[in-house]
This record gives C-alpha cells, structure tokens and sequence, in this order.
C-alpha cells in the first residue's frame, strides 16, 4: 500500500489559431513497501 500526494506544480497555456492546449506537470510522490520516496513526473496534455 502507497501513500500517493499528487499535486500541480505549474500551467502552461500555449496558445493557437484555432484552439489552447493546456499542459500540467504533476509530481507523484509516494512511499513503496520498503519505505523509499519515489518521485514520479507525469505530463497531462489537453487539447
């Protein structure tokens, strides 16, 4: 079992002619089963 914090760390706006993507960086942080901090970056794009 992990405890998992997720949580956006900034907003990129990009804009287009036609339309704006937004694009999110969030940092996964949890502890596995042998009590180690991993970090995980994870990029969510919607256009």
């Amino acid at each position: 079992m992990r405890l998992a914090i997720a949580f956006i760390v900034e907003q990129f706006s990009f804009l287009n002619t036609t339309k704006k993507r937004f694009t999110y960086i969030v940092f996964l942080v949890y502890i596995n089963n042998r009590k180690q901090i991993i970090l995980e970056t994870e990029v969510m794009v919607d256009v």
